[in-house]
């Protein structure tokens, strides 16, 4: 039963984790591509370049935090190989 819980806890965890990192990794692909728009209409926006860089290096961070807690969980017995949490569908 404990293995279980704790199974669903980890599998949750890992879910909103995932659910997190990609939705921030839409919302920088956003903002790159206003980023884009803007340049290329002539402004100068160096700030905020260095602004989406810091939040890629942060979400780079966090998948890389994601990927350890996966294979840690996967050691321990709480997660199948295939039964780890994915990104959800952008297509829905």
């Amino acid at each position: 039963m404990i293995d279980d819980l704790t199974r669903r806890v980890v599998t949750n965890q890992l879910s909103e984790e995932v659910a997190a990192v990609a939705r921030d990794a839409e919302y920088l692909a956003q903002a790159y591509s206003r980023l884009a728009r803007d340049v290329a209409d002539g402004r100068t926006l160096g700030g905020e370049a260095y602004r989406l860089t810091q939040i890629a290096a942060e979400i780079l961070r966090r998948a890389a935090r994601l990927d350890g807690l996966r294979e840690t969980a996967k050691v321990a017995g709480l997660l199948e190989d295939q039964a780890a949490p994915s990104a959800p569908d952008a297509d829905k």
